[in-house]
């Protein structure tokens, strides 16, 4: 199973999850406010979408994606980053 992990799920993360999704790879998407607010998001992208949380993107499989703007790098766990 070929899996993408994004960190962030804007106009970025989405469009791409929204490629790697027509590419058959299951995407994982996360965003600063929780899985609750990616529902309406990963429903509008299928069932080979889902939301949860930055250690679960970043570990998702072969390609974890950071896609948010640069002030909120300092954030993210850099753990998550490494």
């Amino acid at each position: 199973m070929k899996r993408f992990g994004f960190i962030g799920s804007g106009d970025t993360g989405s469009g791409i999850a929204r490629l790697a999704l027509a590419a058959r790879y299951d995407v994982t998407i996360v965003n600063e406010r929780g899985p609750a607010s990616l529902q309406g998001l990963v429903e509008d992208l299928g069932p080979q979408a889902r939301a949860d949380d930055v250690r679960e993107a970043a570990e998702c499989g072969e390609i974890p994606a950071v896609t948010i703007r640069p002030g909120a790098y300092p954030r993210i766990d850099a753990r998550f980053c490494s």
